[in-house]
């Protein structure tokens, strides 16, 4: 009925890519820039990342410090800062990434627009993905990535109580993806208001089998229409309100914002001694610092071209979008 995004997903390339990067056999579970041979969890992979916002609105900024723009290799994603060297993502985003690619991978801090100045660049040391990742299924789809330089921002504490969030209970996601399925990107960063379709052990739509409580977080609309989108990946869903905390990270869904088939998000509780035990951050811990990048000012017009490549349902697709910003 709809078009899967992640197992066989859309996702969004930097510049105008000829071909897609080859599938590589892996073997571990960490990568750094001065490796030599590519190390990631599972022996193959099988679709690209995906990305998506749909029936959202504008975020303000000044609530979402703890937000990341990632450009890992050719790919957009999203990320949060839960300490001052990580940044949660979801490990499709990165799986495919060779020692180069991370070397050369870049992260904002919640930049004004999609088409964030250099100048705040902050570089990638190094990634780790989830040792229980599973490709195919997209269960345990999260990775850390220890930045080169502090962060330099209030970061988000992460959720670890198991039986939260329950079903019906207010959350939000947040991205620069697509404003409609296979659509174009959006300039500013804007936020989804969603509820727990499942809860902690329900089922999630028409996904069947496919959803995964356990590991797993259902989070849409009755109806449709409001959903993460094409360029979202990776990035935070997270409860309301004015103590937010990470309960999920952007992962897969079919289409974007259709009725049955909720957003599928992985379930941040299911990671939570993983995540401490690699970063060393204790649950619902957050920090606070001061932005140690300022914005430049405006200097002349970039013209940006992006490139959706995929697999939905089996049949490749390919979209490009360009814009012209004052960087």
């Amino acid at each position: 009925m709809g078009k899967l995004r992640a197992i066989a997903a859309a996702c969004i390339a930097i510049g105008l890519l000829s071909t897609p990067i080859a599938t590589q056999a892996v073997t571990s579970t960490s990568t750094t820039a001065a490796d030599t041979t590519p190390t990631v969890v599972k022996a193959e992979r099988s679709h690209l990342p995906t990305t998506r916002i749909v029936g959202g609105r504008p975020s303000d900024r000044g609530t979402t410090p703890w937000y990341m723009l990632l450009f890992p290799g050719p790919y957009m994603c999203g990320g949060t800062a839960i300490g001052q060297r990580w940044i949660l993502t979801a490990a499709h985003c990165v799986t495919d990434l060779s020692p180069n690619q991370i070397a050369n991978s870049e992260a904002y801090v919640n930049p004004a627009t999609s088409n964030p100045s250099s100048a705040g660049q902050i570089g990638w040391a190094s990634v780790t993905i989830h040792p229980a990742y599973n490709d195919y299924t997209s269960e345990n789809d999260f990775a850390l990535i220890r930045t080169a330089r502090d962060i330099g921002t209030t970061t988000l504490g992460y959720n670890a109580d198991v039986n939260a969030p329950t079903l019906d209970t207010s959350l939000q996601v947040y991205g620069f993806g697509t404003l409609s399925s296979a659509g174009a990107i959006s300039d500013y960063l804007r936020t989804a208001d969603v509820e727990d379709r499942a809860g902690p052990v329900g089922g999630c739509g028409a996904y069947g089998l496919g959803y995964d409580p356990a590991t797993m977080l259902c989070a849409g609309v009755v109806g449709g229409g409001r959903d993460s989108c094409q360029g979202d990946s990776g990035g935070p869903l997270t409860t309301a309100g004015g103590s937010p905390r990470l309960v999920g990270v952007v992962s897969f869904g079919s289409g974007c914002a259709e009725a049955n088939y909720p957003g599928v998000y992985s379930r941040v509780s299911a990671a939570a001694g993983w995540i401490q035990g690699v970063t060393g951050i204790p649950a619902n811990t957050s920090t606070s610092s001061a932005p140690n990048v300022s914005a430049p000012a405006p200097t002349a017009p970039k013209k940006t071209c992006r490139t959706y490549r995929g697999k939905f349902r089996g049949v490749k697709a390919k979209k490009k979008t360009c814009k012209v910003s004052w960087n």
